[in-house]
């Protein structure tokens, strides 16, 4: 009977343990939210919290005074019966002795029983179930945190409403017939920006906007479907890092299965390093930094200095002006841009460098000031090289050189030594302008230039006026003019032979297909010849209307010439198999092209100055005509050429400026300004310094070297190169 007793007891005890640790580990009753908030008896409601009791006899719940039936518990939430009886008011829920207010329940009909989803972006349909939703006296409204909704779709248990623009966090209410019944608490979701909005792989990229929360684990970011690291988050802000092969498109973020949509985001390459100047120098010294993919925008970009950033002073997307910083030591410049990096040259940190160039080009002879520190004030004890060719110093300071160009050297860097150190500086060009031939007795007419450079010329006698009537070829190194075709002395014919044997009548413009045939515009015969590289002459076509003022090649090798007359037979023509055609079909007002010059880009496009449009730059495609030109072109003084490494065409303006016109495009860029002489002669020299008298007819070869036909009027005639690199 004791041992009984005694076992009894010890049970008491355990349980009594038991309960005081359970009640001890339960947590703070609390009550976080209660729905649906409305409906009528026996409707099932949630309250959510935590703190509640073990089971539905410790948890007593009470609506307005009335006890109801608690059917489920679980740590956060109890799932209780409205009771029969009971009235709209507060609804409390006592555990153990603690009492809280869980909120309101209001007796009626209109109930909510589920939304879905609790978050999206504008637009976004949410779908609300309950009763009691379609009205008598009009149709249901919903409200998001108090922004009218529409209402896309109801029933009586069904409502389906589309998120409001701006609608912000807040409660889903629902009122119909003049009851309301609120929902749980919707999150809008926006992006309102991105920065930045152009990057590639590594950038790191913030997200501006709202709703996004703070589970990391509940959202998605993607770059055009690409998803990326999310660094950090806060409600209003997303830091992520972008993964490798991101690609220009819109950004989204999701969130629970909800996506938002964002701004356009502009992938872009890593950044290029072209060159550094100076490479050398001290802390302070003021570096330029040329390349591509730079960006222009404050803060995108960074420069460090084996490790250590520079100070970036000026920025676009080629050049970046970087100030050296102190303390610096030799070592590797990486260029950043919005956290792409590329690894560029060595800066070394002494007290030789070279800053500047002047001028930045020129040819064999040119004198150049070459700018720095450091050099050697004995001019002997510097050591200059233009890309490895040795140039002589004729003065020297500590901050500045004077050199003659050498002869023979090509485009790059140019190099100084001096007292056992060495420098790395601009890249100096080869690229000016020279007269390559001269002679006072000619006036010339036409020239040609092979894609491999060959130089082809007509002329006459400046004496007389009287036709040449040969095909000239200028040697290499530009000394003479010799006979490829025609006549050694100026007789006039027509005759298709070899070399010599040929005739020809006053041959006027020439060009050259990219196999380097000569076709010739036999004015005085009024045809088109066409003359090989060996001299072989033939005829392409004959009977011409009138004097041919242009001619160019499409890309199947047809050629293409137009024709000039006061009297109207004027034209752009085709010639194929020995005759020709109209190559012009788009006729407006029965009003044919004047073309006073004419070339075809590598598409196929007809491009023309028109005199009688103004003098207008003019092209045609199938069936269309675009002045490409807004303002007007002095009478006969522009030429067109194609260039044959791009297949864009090229304009050699009576004004001494030079255009290219992109062949995709149709753009038109000046690349080159030239400068007027009012000597008798033209003036070579540098790009910036070199003086024309007149652009004539102009050709180009493949390597981007144009040759032109300087001249007119009372002045000798000339032909002249034009060096850009």
């Amino acid at each position: 009977m004791n041992k009984l007793i005694y076992f009894l007891a010890g049970v008491l005890l355990i349980v009594a343990g038991c309960k005081k640790n359970s009640d001890h580990d339960r947590k703070p009753l609390a009550v976080t939210g209660l729905f649906p908030a409305s409906g009528l008896a026996r409707t099932l409601v949630t309250i959510s919290g935590a703190g509640f009791g073990p089971d539905s006899a410790q948890n007593n719940v009470v609506f307005n005074g009335v006890k109801a039936r608690v059917l489920q518990v679980t740590d956060t939430s109890l799932v209780v019966m409205a009771p029969d009886g009971g009235t709209t008011g507060n609804v409390s829920v006592t555990v153990g002795g603690s009492s809280v207010n869980a909120g309101n329940y209001t007796y009626q009909l209109l109930s909510l029983h589920s939304v879905s989803p609790l978050n999206g972006s504008a637009g976004t349909n949410v779908v609300i179930s309950g009763v009691g939703l379609s009205g008598v006296k009009g149709n249901a409204s919903v409200r998001f945190n108090g922004r009218e909704a529409v209402v896309v779709s109801s029933n009586d248990s069904s409502l389906v409403a589309a998120v409001p623009d701006s609608a912000g966090t807040g409660a889903i209410v629902v009122t119909v017939d003049g009851s309301t019944a609120t929902g749980p608490v919707f999150t809008y979701q926006s992006i309102s920006f991105i920065y930045p909005l152009t990057g590639g792989a590594g950038t790191t990229d913030s997200i501006h906007g709202t709703g996004f929360g703070t589970d990391a684990a509940k959202v998605q970011v993607a770059f055009n479907g690409a998803a990326a690291t999310i660094v950090s988050i806060a409600d209003t802000m997303l830091v992520v890092k972008l993964a490798a092969g991101v690609k220009t498109g819109p950004v989204s973020v999701t969130i629970n299965g909800q996506k938002t949509p964002g701004p356009l985001f502009t992938a872009v390459a890593a950044p290029v390093i072209g060159s550094m100047t100076p490479s050398s120098g001290l802390g302070g010294a003021v570096v330029k930094i040329t390349g591509k993919n730079f960006s222009p925008v404050s803060g995108q970009d960074r420069v460090d200095f084996n490790g250590v950033p520079g100070t970036i002073t000026a920025a676009s997307a080629t050049e970046l002006t970087v100030t050296v910083p102190a303390g610096v030591s030799t070592g590797t410049v990486i260029v950043s841009v919005n956290g792409q990096q590329t690894e560029g040259p060595v800066f070394t940190v002494q007290a030789l460098n070279i800053t500047a160039l002047s001028p930045e080009d020129g040819l064999d002879g040119t004198p150049v000031i070459i700018s720095g520190n450091g050099f050697d004030l004995n001019a002997a004890n510097n050591q200059v090289f233009f890309n490895g060719v040795a140039a002589t110093v004729t003065a020297a300071t500590a901050n500045q050189l004077t050199v003659t160009a050498p002869a023979g050297f090509t485009t790059g860097k140019v190099t100084v030594g001096a007292g056992g150190l060495h420098a790395d500086g601009p890249v100096f060009s080869r690229a000016g302008v020279q007269t390559i031939y001269a002679d006072a007795s000619l006036r010339f007419i036409g020239l040609a230039v092979s894609p491999a450079g060959d130089v082809y010329v007509t002329a006459r006698r400046n004496s007389d006026f009287t036709n040449l009537n040969g095909i000239l070829k200028l040697s290499a190194d530009g000394s003479t003019l010799s006979v490829l075709a025609g006549s050694l002395s100026g007789q006039s014919g027509y005759a298709d032979h070899d070399g010599t044997a040929a005739l020809f009548s006053s041959p006027g413009i020439i060009s050259c297909d990219q196999q380097g045939n000569i076709y010739v515009a036999d004015d005085g015969n009024r045809a088109i010849r066409k003359v090989t590289p060996s001299g072989s002459v033939s005829t392409v076509t004959g009977s011409l209307p009138s004097i041919v003022t242009g001619m160019g090649f499409n890309p199947n090798g047809d050629v293409y010439f137009s024709t000039f007359s006061f009297s109207g037979a004027s034209g752009i023509f085709v010639a194929k198999n020995g005759s020709y055609s109209q190559g012009y079909s788009y006729n407006p007002n029965n009003q044919k092209p004047q073309a006073a010059s004419m070339a075809v880009d590598g598409g196929g496009v007809i491009y023309w100055i028109d005199y009688f449009n103004n003098n207008q730059l003019s092209a045609y495609t199938t069936g269309n005509v675009r002045k490409l030109f807004l303002s007007d072109f002095p009478y006969f003084s522009n030429w067109l050429t194609q260039d044959p490494s791009t297949g864009n065409v090229i304009v050699a303006g009576g004004d001494k400026a030079f255009y290219s016109i992109d062949r995709n495009s149709g753009v038109a860029t000046q690349f080159y300004q030239g400068k007027s002489t009012f000597l008798n002669s033209p003036v070579d020299g540098t790009l910036r310094d070199a003086q024309f008298i007149g652009c004539m007819q102009v050709g180009m070869d493949r390597n981007g070297v144009i040759y032109v036909i300087d001249g007119g009027n009372q002045y000798a005639y000339y032909i002249r190169k034009i060096f850009f690199h």
